[in-house]
């Protein structure tokens, strides 16, 4: 059986706005709104230009925020958020055969609704 993965992701850079710029192995690169979250939460902190702006990647893949890492971003949920919910769908071959929201959804229901996981100083 095949298995599906979600891209890994290799860089980000922080852009004004509440936006991150990211770029994953499968070659899907591009901005990803965050703004609709800034304000609320933990996500308050975001309202400081100087701290959305410290979004660093780490080794295992996630976007962190702070020097404590008091924020954090799965990079699957970012993943989906970046391309409007789409996953590349893959045959047996290994090539792309498209992309399908709904379809990834019932194939893949761990997939469904991601979200941005983050974390307040060690709670979530």
């Amino acid at each position: 059986m095949d298995t599906q993965r979600i891209p890994r992701l290799l860089e980000t850079e922080a852009r004004d706005g509440c936006r991150l710029w990211l770029r994953y192995d499968d070659g899907t690169a591009g901005e990803a709104d965050l703004s609709s979250l800034a304000g609320h939460g933990v996500f308050a902190a975001w309202n400081d230009p100087q701290f959305f702006a410290s979004a660093r990647l780490t080794p295992e893949g996630a976007v962190v925020w702070g020097d404590d890492e008091i924020i954090d971003a799965c990079p699957d949920a970012l993943y989906f958020r970046l391309t409007e919910g789409r996953f590349p769908l893959r045959g047996n071959d290994g090539k792309e055969v498209g992309h399908a929201s709904e379809a990834a959804a019932r194939a893949y229901p761990a997939l469904s609704g991601a979200t941005l996981k983050t974390t307040w100083n060690g709670r979530q």
